[in-house]
């Protein structure tokens, strides 16, 4: 078994200001150190006076460094940016993410969107592809909106929805609930001393949250007061209004007995008795104990207030035996008031400080300023400024300058230490580069003196380039940037990056590893929060915004900069220009200046009097090969020809995929030729690095769109077609008729017959409470008895069925409404399931060690639950599927009705490539 591991525990931290402790220590190394050399260890001993004085000025050093975190940090209370340079988040940043679970998005529904007062997520489980990651948002309104408030209301819960979708998920349906008005007409007893406007407010107050739980923001105090603590509050997503207890998030109310109603009013201060009580749900009185509401309504509490006298079905109070008079603005004020009270927290944006009322005590140069030992040293060393006599011989003061230039060494460690410390917010930061912080301790007497150049400025210019290696510099920020990072439980590898530069790049810039590793520290906080948030196909998607989390991590780490809503394989398309009869490529002998003959590959000579430069490719490897060494200068030659009438010069290219150099440029100047060699490279370079990226498909956005009907199919135990939809429809519409079947076919008058148009035969219909037509026979009947005995057997099937408990999914299904001209796979995967489509020939794209990388980072971010399949298309292939893409993601962004034949297009070219 292997031993557990553990952080070791660190020493004491007030040894370095116990003096007499660091002086035991420093004799104890000397003694060790010195052996036979040294013999008095008294005071009186010059060592021990130094060491003495080193280590009394090493507690000054200990001291300050024990200052608070914020002393040091906030030194001067000046305008360093803390925060995002030294990625010092608080909780309620680090915490958020975008919405993951069905209660994450009804909070930021709830807190976001104005006039809604509730909402409900569905997992739609039911479909008619046996899909997963579809939802349906049914949303309560405030009463009091309008009809065009409320569509207003429903675009805005659309757009933020559309906003904060995660990946491999999409919304079927987002409805606005309809009300079910709830009436209570009742004789009460109060109390002789109660308010009957106060017991009334209060009735209609606690039963309409009985019907509708009141949703709460709270500021951070008062869901701390709930017994949560600060991770649980900050976890899930961003509030900016308050914070929803996660206990009021309940279901719907579906049904409630008459009874808790009762319960409810009776526990009100000031009632004694309910003498008579009567509900009526829509005007119409209900003598079941248990009150139903339909799937997509709500209850609502009809209150009388203002026209409280002037309605018929009310709550009359007795008190003393007699009818209490309501008055309608007493009552008014009062319900008002307890409204009032419970949305006090509405639209107040939360305060969310940070290190607002904290501040650091010191000057940074209180903290930096060092004081030399010298000015501490008894005068008969002669340290101090002018404390040697005049007439001192020439050896006491070279005595007296060594011994200053012996301490200055250790003195420049010191203050370079108090240098380091207060800088070392600038040290453990994102975007300055110093990473080493020095000072010239000034406060040693007579420094210049004993100073090589004597002039302090350049010796301290000269401090800093010692300090300032470059390559030290780069290292060290590496090393800080990776710090930073593991705060976060992250970690950025430059390995791969860093052989591919060495490999593909002619002048490797290693600095360019630590930009990318800086640029991804950066977005930290914004790739936590999306980290599985997909992108808004609603939305044009430009400059790498409106990208998936997934994907803006993955270019990040992949240093890949082209924008995603470019072609990538027009970069390359657009450079091209296929071979015709005026530059047919042929073999060709030319003889270079030395009498050497060689075969190129070569366009008809006139073409090159052009600038135009020529590069051959025969075969799909031809191309990759160009892209890879088309940026490297030892591909190209420039040649002199051995031509007597005048100077020619010839560039020739060569590539490991070419038998023979093919001869690009031709001209009578060197300068030119090497010039085009130049211009060659960095086009190549260009047009690698504009070609890089890649596509991500979500599978579930290519499943038929909402245009496509749906059928509700009714079948016997034999499998046998009994009825279908009377009109093909939307799924939902078609749940809202399957949930009411059992309703419809109850009474046999809902049974119709139905003529067929043109024809003498007959079919049976049935019709809803409504007289509204909903099912209808496929089976059709040469007599109207024949039909009747349709029917009868039709009300026992389902008689039978209701009586037995049969749920009525297992009697029918929804199915999709077949078009032969928009067929979609049945084999195809669309839940949880991506696809990512690459081009094969960037340079780096050609390189297997990438392409594991590549793999490897998919593998590590993607959302556990989707799988993901990996593509890499030659320049034609991809070409064809982008031409297709964009045209599905400009109607998918327009809701087209077009975008269903483009899914399949894309579903067959998926299932068309080769997977790697």
């Amino acid at each position: 078994m292997n031993d557990p591991k553990y952080l070791s525990k660190i020493g004491s931290q007030n040894k370095i200001i116990d003096y007499d402790e660091l002086i035991k220590e420093g004799v104890s190394l000397i003694q060790k150190f010195s052996g036979n050399k040294w013999t008095d260890y008294n005071y009186h001993d010059p060592g021990i006076t130094f060491l003495e004085q080193i280590c009394y000025a090493l507690t000054d050093l200990g001291y300050r460094t024990s200052f608070k975190v914020e002393d040091i940090l906030m030194i001067n209370k000046d305008d360093f940016d803390l925060k995002n340079q030294n990625m010092l988040f608080p909780l309620n940043e680090i915490l958020p993410t975008s919405p993951l679970t069905l209660n994450d998005f009804r909070k930021l529904i709830i807190e976001r969107v104005e006039g809604v007062k509730n909402v409900w997520v569905e997992v739609i489980k039911d479909n008619s592809m046996g899909l997963n990651g579809l939802y349906s948002f049914y949303i309560q309104c405030e009463e009091d909106l309008s009809e065009e408030e409320i569509l207003i209301t429903k675009e805005k819960a659309h757009t933020l929805l559309m906003n904060n979708r995660t990946i491999s998920t999409d919304y079927e349906h987002i409805n606005i609930l309809n009300q079910e008005q709830i009436e209570i007409s009742a004789i009460i007893t109060i109390d002789p001393f109660s308010l009957g406007e106060s017991v009334l407010a209060e009735i209609y107050n606690k039963v309409d949250k009985l019907l509708n739980p009141e949703i709460i923001l709270n500021d951070i105090d008062s869901i701390l007061e709930k017994g949560y603590d600060e991770t649980e509050i900050f976890s899930g997503i961003d509030s900016k209004y308050g914070f929803i207890d996660p206990k009021q998030l309940v279901h719907k109310t579906s049904s409630i007995y008459q009874g808790e109603i009762k319960e409810t009013i009776n526990s009100i201060d000031g009632v004694i008795e309910i003498v008579e009580f009567k509900i009526f749900k829509d005007g119409v009185e209900v003598y079941d104990d248990l009150i139903s509401f339909n799937e997509n309504s709500y209850p609502s509490l009809k209150k009388t207030i203002i026209d409280y006298n002037e309605v018929n079905e009310k709550i009359i109070f007795l008190r003393n035996d007699s009818e209490y008079g309501i008055d309608s603005i007493i009552l008014s004020q009062l319900y008002d008031s307890l409204i009032i009270d419970s949305k006090s927290s509405y639209n107040k944006e939360l305060k969310k400080s940070f290190l607002e009322n904290i501040s650091g005590r010191f000057q940074k140069s209180e903290i930096e300023s060092y004081f030399s030992i010298q000015n501490e040293l008894p005068s008969i060393y002669g340290l101090r400024k002018d404390e040697l006599p005049k007439n001192s011989n020439p050896k006491r003061k070279s005595q007296s300058k060594q011994l200053k230039a012996f301490l200055y060494f250790f003195e420049q460690i010191m203050a370079n230490y108090l240098s380091q410390l207060a800088n070392i917010r600038c040290f453990f930061s994102v975007d300055i580069e110093k990473s080493y912080f020095g000072q010239i301790p000034n406060d040693i007497p007579d420094l210049d003196k004993i100073i090589k150049n004597r002039n302090l400025e350049v010796f301290e210019k000269e401090l800093n380039e010692i300090e300032d290696n470059s390559s030290l510099i780069n290292k060290k920020k590496h090393q800080v940037i990776d710090h930073l990072l593991a705060r976060f439980n992250e970690s950025f590898d430059v390995k791969i990056l860093s052989k591919l530069i060495d490999l593909y790049d002619e002048n490797p810039d290693l600095r360019k590893l630590l930009d990318v590793k800086v640029k991804y520290a950066k977005h930290i906080l914004e790739l936590g929060k999306n980290i599985n948030k997909g992108f808004n196909y609603l939305q044009p998607v430009k400059n790498n915004e409106n990208i998936s989390g997934l994907e803006k991590r993955l270019k990040l780490i992949l240093d890949i900069n082209s924008v995603n809503s470019n072609k990538l394989s027009q970069v390359i398309l657009k450079e091209i220009k296929s071979s015709n009869s005026k530059n047919k490529w042929s073999k060709k002998t030319i003889k270079i200046n030395g009498g050497i003959n060689i075969d190129v590959n070569s366009v008809p000579v006139s073409n090159y009097n052009s600038k135009d430069v020529f590069f051959f490719t025969e075969n799909e490897e031809d191309f990759k090969s160009l892209m890879i060494y088309g940026k490297k200068r030892r591909s190209y030659k420039v040649i002199d020809l051995n031509n007597k009438s005048r100077k020619t010069f010839n560039i020739l290219f060569n590539s490991p995929t070419s038998s023979i150099p093919s001869k690009i440029f031709e001209s009578n100047s060197k300068d030119l030729c090497a010039s085009i060699i130049n211009d060659s490279i960095k086009k190549f370079s260009k047009l690698n690095l504009n070609s890089q990226g890649f596509h991500i498909i979500e599978h579930i956005l290519l499943r038929p769109s909402q245009v496509t009907k749906y059928n509700n199919v009714i079948t016997n135990k034999e499998g046998e077609l009994l009825l279908e939809s009377f009109v093909k429809s939307d799924f939902e519409n078609q749940k809202d008729i399957r949930s009411d079947i059992y309703t419809n076919t109850r009474l046999k008058e809902n049974y119709k017959l139905n003529k067929t148009t043109g024809s003498s035969k007959f079919n049976v219909i049935v019709n809803d409470l409504f007289g509204n037509p909903v099912l209808i026979s496929k089976k059709k009947f040469n007599t109207e008895n024949q039909s009747n005995i349709y029917i009868n057997q039709l009300w026992e099937f389902f008689k039978n069925s209701r009586i037995n408990g049969l749920d009525i999914k297992e009697i029918s299904k929804i199915e999709i409404d077949s078009n032969p001209q928009n067929e979609f796979p049945s084999n195809f995967k669309y839940s949880n399931q991506i696809s990512i489509i690459c081009p094969n020939w960037p340079d780096r794209f050609q390189n297997k060690e990438f392409i594991s990388y590549l793999k490897l980072n998919i593998e590590k971010y993607i959302p556990l639950h989707v799988d993901f399949d990996l593509f890499f298309l030659n320049l034609s292939e991809m070409s064809f599927f982008e031409k297709t893409y964009f045209r599905w993601v400009r109607e998918k962004q327009n809701n087209n009705v077009k975008v269903n034949k483009l899914s399949v297009q894309l579903i067959q070219l998926i299932n068309s490539y080769n997977k790697l």
